[in-house]
């Protein structure tokens, strides 16, 4: 019983080509079904990002202020002016 349970989940890993594309589309289904909900979880950021903004701004203001030293130029952010070997 045990050698032929075994042989059946050989088979159907391995042999039969529909299982393999249920599998297959079973991975895409939940692929997108995880795609999805990311997408809806960042336009639901993005639709309350203005109310965020304008209810919670000194929370906010710290971040916006990191945000742009880390991601402009480094010789124009105060984060990388105490590593740079001169300070013009």
């Amino acid at each position: 019983m045990f050698i032929r349970y075994i042989g059946s989940i050989s088979q159907s890993f391995f042999f039969p080509r529909k299982l393999f594309f249920y599998k297959i589309s079973y991975f895409s289904f939940h692929l997108f079904k995880d795609l999805f909900s990311i997408l809806y979880i960042f336009s639901s950021y993005i639709i309350s990002f203005p109310y965020f903004c304008a209810s919670s701004w000194p929370l906010f203001f710290p971040f916006l202020l990191t945000f742009f030293s880390v991601f402009s130029f480094p010789h124009h952010s105060f984060l990388f002016t105490a590593h740079s070997p001169a300070i013009h």
